[in-house]
């Protein structure tokens, strides 16, 4: 029986300002991509501060680090995922698991947003980034559920997969909430 939803933060809650950076700045040079995807793991990971790593994206690119912040920044939140949310949240534990620099989850999509997830678990404070297997028992603790009572929906492949290895159902999100819902209710259906 399927007792929670888990849900990645950048490219299924809200966009993913940080791929069409790296689409617009780097897909040319896969050398500077490499580069900047580490630090972006190093960030995820709470080993390389967020202004240090902002800082150096600029200095590569020839930008300031405001316009930098400015273009990751251009997200918007996917409002259909959330009602979806607000439906399921009576009957099922909500869970929040992302890699993530830095805590801006209310800034993101606010309190009372916030207050839907009954765990919140950001790379950068357990020190695990996806698809390593820690950061998905982390959040099994703290939900306190087997894997196969959980569905894990990422927008990443590989972050998929590393769920999977451990048992937990998947749905990899592709942009269609529709099909989305679907499939996550076709698990609850099956479990």
């Amino acid at each position: 029986m399927i007792k929670a939803i888990i849900f990645d933060c950048y490219g299924v809650l809200i966009g993913d300002g940080w791929l069409d950076f790296k689409a617009r700045h780097f897909s040319d040079d896969d050398e500077k991509r490499e580069l900047v995807e580490t630090w972006g793991r190093m960030v995820d990971a709470g080993i390389k501060r967020h202004d240090e790593f902002i800082s150096q994206m600029a200095e590569i690119i020839g930008i300031t680090p405001s316009e930098v912040q400015a273009e990751m920044d251009k997200r918007s939140v996917n409002d259909q995922l959330f009602d979806f949310i607000e439906q399921k949240k009576s009957d099922f534990k909500i869970g929040f698991l992302s890699n993530a620099g830095r805590d801006r989850t209310v800034e993101l999509f606010g309190e009372d947003r916030m207050k839907l997830f009954d765990q919140v678990v950001l790379s950068y404070q357990v020190g695990v980034v996806k698809p390593q297997p820690e950061i998905y028992q982390i959040m099994l603790e703290r939900l306190n559920l087997l894997p196969d009572e959980c569905i894990f929906v990422d927008d990443q492949l590989d972050y998929c997969r590393g769920a999977q290895a451990l048992g937990i159902n998947t749905v990899h999100f592709q942009g269609d909430v529709k099909n989305t819902i679907i499939q996550i209710e076709e698990i609850i259906r099956n479990a």
